[in-house]
């Protein structure tokens, strides 16, 4: 049996390309590489699904530290299944105990922590967001002793926040209508990605979006076909024989992470290992938007070939009207304008 492939896709790393198999041990490795690539979540969510329909599932944390540097008192967590918005919020306050030449004082530091996520999900159409927010402030606080000299208490707390959101949606379509030559009737499978990221500064948070394409034949392909992990369209045919059904699953992810305070590396020395501080951030932020939208699409190239899809859904990219067309049906109307007219007149 020969497989049909054009094009070049782009694969995400965490991914893998659909393979070829025709016997069922074939198959069961393909899964175990699933799970092992894609996280046993994820390959669960996207290989193991039937029939169709849309989900979306929201995580962050927030994390703002007082009392003793490493303390996690203020920590709150987000977990939803649902498709929506959602919000977590941590706030961290520490007194530092000093000596000035009034006597003893205390300064206040504070550390403040946002994640939020937004998912929505349609039959071929995803939209995420996620943004973080982290600060802590201020960096130290300079003081006079009772002897009149300059001294300062640092700020060793942090606040770090994370958002993710996930959005997914799967259906199955039979293949239909009159093959070609070799007997297969061809497919293009698309994504088509929009979004942005932006992270400030560079060094002290992270954003990121990602979109992919899996298919299943029961046959051939059982797999990731495309992925994105920058906005942009990734395109791939492939040729199935009629009345093959195929199971879709298309996801769209967004991450966004900050960290506000003193940034700590792990080292070691021999055996021994311990942290040392890398860098100090007041303040850092992170979105990652891709809102609006990942669009998936599946046209059929083979003419007489066709499709039908169990959610009555068409994936057909969307052709934009000629100029021309418009042009004929403005000038259509201006006539029946003038018919109307006329009649009304006699």
């Amino acid at each position: 049996m020969t497989t049909i492939i054009q094009g070049r896709p782009v694969i995400l790393s965490r991914g893998f390309k659909a393979t070829r198999r025709t016997r069922p041990e074939i198959r069961v490795v393909v899964a175990m590489f699933a799970a092992i690539f894609l996280g046993a979540a994820e390959g669960a969510r996207a290989l193991a699904v039937s029939g169709y329909g849309t989900n979306c599932y929201l995580s962050g944390r927030t994390l703002a530290e007082s009392g003793n540097p490493g303390l996690l008192n203020n920590n709150v967590q987000l977990l939803s299944g649902n498709c929506g918005s959602n919000q977590v919020t941590s706030t961290g306050h520490v007194d530092v105990p000093v000596q000035t030449n009034n006597g003893p004082n205390l300064y206040s530091f504070t550390q403040n922590a946002t994640a939020s996520a937004t998912a929505k999900a349609s039959m071929g159409s995803l939209g995420v967001s996620a943004s973080s927010q982290a600060d802590s402030t201020p960096k130290a606080y300079i003081y006079l002793t009772t002897a009149n000299t300059g001294a300062s208490a640092d700020n060793l707390y942090r606040a770090d926040a994370a958002a993710s959101a996930t959005s997914a949606w799967y259906d199955l379509i039979t293949v239909g209508g009159t093959p070609g030559a070799n007997g297969y009737v061809v497919l293009k499978f698309t994504i088509d990605l929009h979004g942005s990221t932006s992270v400030f500064p560079t060094d002290g948070a992270s954003a990121s979006i990602a979109s992919r394409f899996f298919i299943d034949d029961r046959w051939r392909y059982n797999g990731q076909i495309l992925g994105l992990n920058a906005p942009g369209t990734a395109s791939d045919t492939i040729g199935f024989r009629p009345g093959q059904q195929i199971q879709l699953y298309g996801d769209l992810m967004a991450n966004a992470n900050a960290l506000g305070g003193q940034k700590y590396i792990n080292a070691c020395s021999g055996f021994l290992c311990y942290t040392v501080p890398v860098g100090y951030f007041p303040s850092s932020s992170a979105i990652a938007d891709a809102a609006n939208t990942a669009g998936f699409y599946i046209d059929v190239v083979t003419p007489g070939g066709s499709y039908f899809a169990q959610s009555g859904q068409s994936y057909l990219t969307g052709v934009p009207v000629p100029a021309a067309v418009w042009l004929f049906g403005s000038g259509l109307l201006g006539l029946i304008g003038v018919a109307r007219r006329k009649v009304r007149g006699t």
